[in-house]
């Protein structure tokens, strides 16, 4: 199989046509979907990571609509995107968009197939979530007329904050009685425990990551 960015796509199926099509001057120089994704990717070149993601998102969808809609991406209504929803749960068949356990293939190998497996509910949440990205933004472009995903009322997921390093309240209180038992006799010893205290307020109330203090100065503020 090979990647949707590589595919030579007819009038029909390259967006060009897209019934989803904007009417007002586009912002892009893009005439087809696959110009469209290559400019919206464009954004995300010094972040090698993001890019990888957001462009693997883009192909399965790009692959999913002309493969089994022979539809172009431009084309896709709310329906196809809660049928595509589903389709991540279980990408079917198998040996046209799984790989084989064990057997990533780079995206110019014949046998590139675009999943590893089924994704699951979480993974299909952040695909979901690239995917609308992607198509606001499009829109905003004017590329698009509207964003078919922005009609989802699938439930986002509630997550919660693991915090797995802190200091204890004990600590802490031990920490402020320091500072406040500091000596002040002179201006120097005043503005030295002033500054310790707006500093460990700051620390407390503000949830910083150590790499939040160590590479910022005053100056930073």
């Amino acid at each position: 199989m090979k990647p949707y960015l590589m595919q030579e796509l007819s009038p029909e199926l390259d967006g060009s046509l897209g019934s989803n099509r904007s009417e007002q001057p586009c912002f892009l120089g893009a005439k087809t979907d696959q110009q469209a994704l290559l400019a919206w990717l464009g954004q995300y070149l010094g972040n090698a990571n993001t890019l990888s993601a957001y462009r693997k998102e883009a192909e399965r969808l790009g692959l999913w609509a002309l493969l089994c809609l022979r539809k172009p991406i431009s084309s896709l209504t709310a329906e196809d995107f809660e049928a595509y929803a589903g389709f991540l749960l279980n990408p079917s068949p198998r040996e046209l968009w799984q790989s084989p356990a064990g057997g990533r293939k780079g995206r110019k190998d014949p046998d590139w197939r675009p999943f590893q497996g089924p994704l699951s509910p979480q993974a299909q949440r952040q695909a979901l979530i690239i995917l609308n990205s992607c198509m606001a933004w499009l829109v905003s472009a004017r590329y698009l007329a509207g964003n078919p995903l922005s009609l989802s009322r699938r439930p986002r997921q509630r997550t919660s904050l693991k915090v797995e390093r802190y200091l204890e309240r004990p600590l802490w209180d031990y920490l402020k009685e320091y500072v406040e038992g500091l000596a002040q006799e002179s201006d120097r010893d005043r503005a030295h425990a002033q500054r310790l205290r707006w500093v460990l307020s700051l620390f407390y109330l503000g949830g910083l990551r150590i790499s939040d203090i160590v590479d910022n100065g005053m100056s930073a503020f």
